[in-house]
C-alpha cells in the first residue's frame, strides 16, 4: 500500500511537466519566464516575419518598467503553419502568448491528453447577468 502512494506521488508530480513540454515544443522551445533575446532567435528560425513593438507606457499588468510584444507570421510548426502569433515581454520576461489563424489543427493534432476537447468551445454571456445582484 506505502508503495502505491509512493507510485501514485510521483505520477501526481511528473504529470504537469509533460503536458507543458507538449506546449514548448511547438514554438522551437520557446518558454515562458525566458528572455526577449533568447526568444527572438528561435523565432526567427521558424516565423516568415518578426516585427517588435515597444511600448513607451507599459499597461501589461505584469509589466512595471517595460512592455514589448513580438509579432510573429507565418510560424512554421510541425503540425502546419499558425498565421500570427505575439509573444507579450514584461521587463525583458516572456509573459503571455496568443495565437491566432489555424489553431486547432496546429495544436489539437497531436495532442495526447484531454485538452483539445475543449478548443472548439465558446463561452457565452448575458448582457445583464441576473446572478450578480447585490442586495
Amino acid at each position: 500500500m506505502k508503495l502505491q502512494k509512493i507510485i501514485l506521488t510521483i505520477i501526481f508530480l511528473i504529470t504537469p511537466y509533460m503536458f507543458y513540454a507538449q506546449a514548448e515544443s511547438i514554438f522551437n522551445g520557446v518558454k515562458l519566464n525566458e528572455s526577449l533575446e533568447k526568444t527572438v532567435k528561435k523565432l526567427s528560425e521558424i516565423s516568415k516575419t518578426v516585427d517588435m513593438i515597444s511600448v513607451d507606457n507599459p499597461n501589461f499588468p505584469l509589466a512595471k518598467l517595460k512592455e514589448e510584444h513580438l509579432v510573429c507570421s507565418q510560424v512554421k510548426t510541425g503540425n502546419g503553419i499558425i498565421d500570427k502569433v505575439v509573444f507579450t515581454f514584461a521587463d525583458d520576461t516572456l509573459k503571455y502568448i496568443e495565437v491566432r489563424g489555424n489553431v486547432q489543427k496546429v495544436f489539437a493534432s497531436k495532442r495526447i491528453d484531454t485538452a483539445r476537447v475543449y478548443l472548439n468551445y465558446d463561452c457565452k454571456l448575458p448582457l445583464k447577468p441576473n446572478c450578480l445582484k447585490v442586495e
